[in-house]
């Protein structure tokens, strides 16, 4: 079997409106502050690394334990295997979940949860004595403490003083925890299981019985991000997609760079860990950009947050959408309108999401801008330290990007410059959509970007159609 995994980073990583992209892959949004003196252990464990790795290959190096959590088809035991690859050198001791008592053939047995509880605290000190005696070990873990939180801590709340020993041990150690993550749709499809033996198809029907096979896994998989959020150890929420393959009766596993859109992280949110790291972000002529807005959102979903307003519900051509949008920061009565339609938070942990709250929106007000540059101000802010790929020369800037901080390879350089365009949409020449007062009022309201980096209004060719393809431009 050939599985090509796909690796991706929830509310990061994108390729949209001035989209901001941390090179370290696996920085996750609600990132922990390490304990006192963790920093300092791992940097005594840290192996030479090659520029062009990325923080998936650095993860293991730092790290004195993983932990790979997720529900049940999430792909916990493929990325496991996954990583056992990238430990090599290692001593890794390594655990499936049934020997660490999360198997399901054990949940049917009395006293279980206790007996998991017990039995992780005995464990999590083990592991804090192998690694103080031995530099080189590292543990992998196929389930742990936040499992046994969702499925064990929920049911039986008098065993969290126990479990909070374990936590507490867990925090002193040098642990980065993965979280796989599926979408909600897509939950009940990979977690049933086709393949699996007749006695565990009945233990799920035993289980539904009771509670509904994919709400019960719904809950568990918000319990262990809750959870994760709470406990202050490190973590990333990883997403894996999968090409399958039968090729000589081989498990092989290889991945390459690639990017789910689930909505864009403001720079002034990303953990202060991370902002040593170079930033990437893209710049696209204005002009091209609100067509491309207008036909790529539009043919996505006519009733997001920010179509709906826009066209005020339909009833507005592209004119008529456009200039909503670029009197965002002048037109106070529909600001007052859209400010009511966003909420109060957004849930980063979710995808195809409107990505801008009520109170982000409540700043353009008064500043005259267009939608383009007030996404673009509220993406990267002082944006001196960026470097910025332009649409237009996306592949070429991007090559360039990775050659400027020693990390291209030639593998890299073809994988970019040959890669097909994603989520695209099909429209005329930007200009044949523009009347000349909508062209000169682009100009006006994003007027500091497009000198900034040197855009004009072009004419199509020949003054005739030309057909262009755009890559995705919003996602509020």
């Amino acid at each position: 079997m050939y599985q090509k995994m796909v690796l991706t980073v929830f509310a990061i990583c994108g390729w949209d409106d001035g989209t901001m992209l941390i090179t370290d892959k696996f920085a996750r949004a609600e990132q922990p502050i390490r304990p006192d003196g963790i920093e300092e252990r791992r940097n005594q464990c840290r192996r030479p690394q090659d520029h062009d790795s990325s923080l998936l290959d650095k993860i293991p190096l730092d790290s004195r334990v993983l932990i790979i959590e997720g529900i049940s088809g999430s792909g916990k035991d493929t990325f496991q295997r996954y990583l056992k690859k990238k430990l090599e050198g290692r001593d890794v001791y390594d655990y499936s979940e049934g020997e660490v008592l999360h198997s399901w053939k054990q949940l049917q047995i009395e006293g279980i949860l206790k007996l998991r509880v017990n039995f992780l605290n005995l464990f999590v000190n083990y592991m804090r004595d192998v690694v103080s005696r031995d530099e080189n070990a590292v543990f992998l873990l196929n389930r742990f403490h936040l499992s046994t939180y969702a499925s064990t801590i929920i049911q039986q709340p008098k065993l969290e003083k126990e479990y909070d020993k374990i936590i507490t041990v867990l925090r002193t150690l040098a642990v980065h925890v993965f979280i796989l993550q599926l979408d909600e749709n897509d939950i009940e499809k990979r977690s049933r299981h086709p393949e699996r033996s007749g006695a565990w198809q009945k233990f799920q029907q035993q289980i539904a019985e009771k509670d509904s096979f994919r709400d019960r896994l719904e809950r568990q998989q918000r319990l262990i991000l809750e959870a994760a959020r709470r406990q202050q150890i490190p973590y990333s929420v990883i997403k894996l997609a999968y090409e399958l393959e039968v090729l000589d009766g081989q498990v092989r596993i290889s991945h390459a760079p690639s990017i789910v859109h689930s909505g864009v992280l403001p720079r002034e949110l990303l953990p202060r860990e991370y902002f040593n790291l170079p930033f990437l972000g893209t710049a696209r002529n204005p002009w091209e950009f609100y067509v491309s807005l207008y036909h790529y959102a539009l043919a996505r979903d006519a009733a997001s947050v920010l179509v709906s307003w826009m066209s005020e519900d339909g009833r507005l051509d592209f004119i008529g959408s456009i200039r909503n949008v670029l009197n965002l920061g002048v037109n106070d009565e529909r600001l007052d309108v859209l400010i009511g339609m966003l909420s109060e938070h957004v849930d980063y942990s979710k995808t195809h999401i409107p990505n801008v709250t009520k109170d982000a929106m409540r700043k353009v007000r008064g500043t005259r801008v267009g939608y383009y540059t007030f996404r673009f101000n509220q993406m990267f802010g002082n944006a001196d330290d960026v470097f910025f790929c332009r649409v237009e020369t996306l592949k070429q800037d991007l090559v360039t990007f990775f050659e400027r901080i020693d990390a291209a390879t030639d593998e890299l350089r073809d994988y970019v410059l040959h890669s097909d365009k994603k989520n695209i949409s099909e429209h005329l020449h930007y200009s044949t959509y523009y009347t000349s007062d909508l062209a000169e009022l682009v100009l006006l309201r994003d007027r500091a970007l497009i000198e900034r980096f040197g855009y004009v209004f072009e004419q199509a060719e020949n003054g005739s159609p030309k057909r262009s393809i755009e890559e995705p431009t919003t996602s509020l």
